[in-house]
């Protein structure tokens, strides 16, 4: 969706930059923009998927911190954040427990995946 934007893709950045949005994720940069849908800030975002998500992180055992410590890098950086490849190389991540955590639950990439489809499902 962004590639189709004009000025490749650049358009929310610009709209995040005019509309005093510093602290949103692309994501709510763009719902505001096209859906009026509220936004949240990326802070908000990433404590909101803790509350509504408790369940499902209570249930990842050891696995959960980490997918904590995820969702505080996207409190930091937003989308760009979760899709970056040094995310599972962040001190946070590490401390947490990384891959061989997620790889007590499940498959790594996949649990990466549901979380960034929780996160933005609230």
């Amino acid at each position: 969706m962004l590639a189709r934007l004009p000025d490749e893709g650049r358009s929310p950045e610009v709209v995040r930059s005019l509309s005093n949005m510093g602290d949103y994720d692309t994501y709510d940069v763009l719902a505001d923009l096209a859906y009026r849908q509220a936004p949240q800030t990326r802070a908000a975002r990433a404590e909101a998927f803790a509350h509504h998500h408790r369940q499902w992180l209570d249930e990842l055992g050891r696995a959960a911190a980490v997918i904590e410590a995820i969702a505080a890098q996207f409190a930091i950086g937003g989308t760009e954040e979760l899709e970056n490849d040094y995310l599972m190389r962040t001190p946070a991540v590490q401390n947490a427990g990384g891959r061989s955590a997620l790889r007590s639950y499940g498959n790594p990439s996949e649990l990466r995946t549901e979380t960034k489809r929780r996160m933005f499902s609230q």
